[in-house]
């Protein structure tokens, strides 16, 4: 009796996007990960979704810690950056992650 075995690598069978690969990047620069979800790549989009949100309430929750008696979003973030200049050079760098990883090109079969 034979055992037959199945290959070890299968391709995945090619799904074009929902949308064009232009709107999926401008879908992405308004919500992060949206872009990547009308893509067919789902599990990429949920994930940079909440890695975007969760990285947006803890800076949300600093400059709050930083200014807990001011009143107004731009007079809290100016004392949050006063206070602790760190925290600009951190803002910064979340930027240039979120566009770096926004804007990387979907790989197309």
């Amino acid at each position: 009796m034979k055992v037959r075995r199945k290959p070890a690598y299968q391709e995945k069978e090619y799904k074009p996007g929902l949308v064009s690969p232009a709107v999926a990047a401008i879908l992405s620069a308004i919500i992060p990960g949206l872009g990547q979800a009308f893509s067919r790549m789902v599990r990429r989009g949920v994930i940079l979704f909440f890695s975007f949100a969760s990285i947006v309430g803890l800076m949300v929750w600093r400059f709050r810690d930083a200014a807990p008696r001011d009143t107004g979003v731009i007079a809290i973030i100016k004392k949050a950056f006063h206070l602790d200049p760190v925290m600009l050079l951190i803002t910064i760098l979340i930027g240039i992650l979120y566009l770096s990883i926004s804007m990387m090109p979907i790989k197309w079969p």
